[in-house]
C-alpha cells in the first residue's frame, strides 16, 4: 500500500521479514533450539535480500552483518550463502529482473584517481549521515505530532509533503525511484542536483508517517544520484561514480561495508572491486556508530570506539543503535589515546593520566 500509493520505499523489507518469518515458524515446527532459530532467521533475512537484489554472495553477508553490527556469525555463513544462492536461482527461474550494469568504463589506477576516491569516500559518508540525522528529525517531528493530535493528521500531513514534492520536483522521487537509479548509472543529466536530497526528505517523511516498506531501494537511489551530482565536481565518470555511490551510502547507512563491497561486483562487474572497497569503508568509518535501522543491534561497537579490547561489557551488548547515546567522536579518542600511549611510554605512570579513563 505504501508504494502504490506514492510513498518512498522499497520492497526488501516485506521479502526479508517473509523469509525470515517463514524461517522461524519451519525452525520451531522441526523444534529447534534457540540459536538454531536464529540461524535460520538469518537465513531468511539472506534469501529474502538476495532474491529481490539478484545479489546471492552480497545478500547472504548482508544478512550476516545487519542484525549485529561488530560481529559476523561464520558458522551461519555457509547456510545463509546456499539460502542466497537458492531465492536467487528461483527467482530467475520465475522471469524477475534486476538491475545489472556491467561498467564499461572504469579509470585506471593511478595514485590522482585514488585521492579522489578517498575524496568520495568521505562525501558518501556524509550523505549517509545526514541521512541517518533526517530519518531521526523526521521521526522525532511525526512522533510529536501524533501525541499532540491525531495519528490521522500525522499520516495527512506527511502525504500532503509527498504530495507538494512530488508535484513541484518530480514523482521520480516517489515510490521505488527505480527510474533515477537507472538515470544516474547511465550517465544521463539529473534532473536537479538535489535530487538525492530529495529523496531523503521523501524517504524519511514516508516512514515517519507511518509508511511500511524497505529502506535499501531508497538508499540505492540517494547514492547513485549523490555520485552523479559529484562527478561533475571531481571530472570522474558519471556512471562509475554512481555505481560507487550506491553501495557507499548502503555500507555508510546500514553498517555493511563487506556485503556493499561484494555487491558492486555484483551488480557492476569485478573492475570496480578496489574502488568500491574504498569508498564503503570509509563511508562505514566516517558514519560512526549511526544507522538508518534503529533496532539495528552493535556487539563490539563495530569497532569504531577504539578499544584495546572488544567491550562485551552487558551495557554495550546487544544495544540498538536509537538506544546508543552520542559518544566523543572517534577521531578525538583517537587523537587522546595517541598522546596518553606516547605519554605513558616517555614517563612511567604519569601523573593525572589514568589508564582505564
Amino acid at each position: 500500500v505504501t508504494m502504490v500509493s506514492g510513498g518512498s520505499a522499497g520492497k526488501e523489507a516485506p521479502c526479508a521479514d517473509v523469509g525470515a518469518g517463514v524461517s522461524s515458524l519451519l525452525a520451531r515446527l522441526l523444534h529447534m533450539d534457540r540459536e538454531d532459530q536464529r540461524r535460520m532467521m538469518i537465513c531468511g533475512v539472506s534469501a529474502g535480500f538476495a532474491g529481490v537484489f539478484g545479489v546471492p554472495i552480497s545478500g547472504a553477508l548482508f544478512g550476516l552483518e545487519v542484525l549485529w553490527v561488530g560481529h559476523i556469525f561464520y558458522e551461519v555463513m555457509f547456510p545463509a550463502l546456499v539460502a542466497g544462492i537458492t531465492a536467487f536461482q528461483v527467482t530467475s527461474f520465475l522471469g524477475v529482473d534486476y538491475i545489472y550494469h556491467p561498467l564499461h568504463f572504469v579509470p585506471v589506477f593511478s595514485e590522482q584517481f585514488f585521492l579522489k576516491m578517498i575524496i568520495a569516500g568521505m562525501f558518501f559518508g556524509l550523505v549517509s549521515i545526514l541521512f541517518i540525522e533526517i530519518s531521526k528529525f523526521a521521526r522525532v517531528v511525526f512522533r510529536y505530532i501524533a501525541l499532540r493530535t491525531r495519528l490521522f493528521w500525522s499520516c495527512m500531513i506527511g502525504g500532503l509533503i509527498l504530495v507538494a514534492i512530488g508535484y513541484f520536483a518530480s514523482p521520480i522521487y516517489l515510490g521505488l525511484g527505480m527510474p533515477g537509479i537507472d538515470m544516474a548509472l547511465n550517465g544521463e543529466p539529473l534532473l536537479s542536483p538535489f535530487g538525492f536530497l530529495y529523496k531523503i526528505i521523501t524517504t524519511s517523511i514516508t516512514f515517519a508517517a507511518g509508511g511500511i516498506g524497505g529502506v535499501v531501494t531508497p538508499i540505492f537511489f540517494v547514492g547513485a544520484q549523490a555520485g552523479a551530482m559529484l562527478a561533475d565536481f571531481m571530472r570522474v565518470d558519471s556512471a562509475t561514480l554512481a555505481a560507487l555511490g550506491l553501495v557507499a551510502v548502503l555500507a555508510g547507512t546500514a553498517n555493511t561495508p563487506l556485503a556493499a563491497s561484494i555487491m558492486a561486483i555484483e551488480l557492476f562487474g569485478p573492475a570496480i572491486a578496489p574502488y568500491a572497497t574504498v569508498v564503503c569503508v570509509i563511508s562505514f568509518l566516517i558514519t560512526g556508530r549511526q544507522s538508518i535501522y534503529p533496532s539495528q543491534r552493535i556487539s563490539m561497537d563495530s569497532g569504531k570506539n577504539l578499544e584495546e579490547e572488544p567491550a562485551f561489557h552487558h551495557k554495550h551488548y546487544g544495544r540498538r543503535a536509537s538506544d546508543r547515546k552520542q559518544r566523543i567522536h572517534p577521531r578525538k579518542t583517537l587523537l587522546k589515546k595517541a598522546v596518553r600511549e606516547m605519554v605513558r611510554h616517555l614517563i612511567p605512570n604519569p601523573k593525572g593520566f589514568d589508564e582505564k579513563k
